[in-house]
């Protein structure tokens, strides 16, 4: 992953890891725009404290729109 994490093996910040990452799948799920995606994750590393490029963010943003989850509706 292209943003710097702090390592949960501490247990430090796991809610809030937890909670981004439901976010993100929210967002996936819905199948909002890439725009939507780099909205939200901008968002997070600011309010993480975490400075990322724009750059950086897009492309984190285009391969989270690439992943399939077509399979998860199988389980709703």
């Amino acid at each position: 992953f292209d943003l710097p994490l702090v390592s949960l093996s501490t247990g430090e910040g796991t809610d809030d890891y937890d909670s981004y990452a439901l976010s993100i799948y929210s967002i996936l799920r819905q199948r909002r725009s890439e725009d939507a995606l780099l909205d939200y994750l901008s968002w997070m590393s600011e309010h993480m404290g975490l400075p990322a490029s724009p750059d950086s963010l897009r492309t984190i943003a285009a391969k989270l729109i690439q992943i399939d989850l077509s399979q998860d509706e199988r389980y709703q």
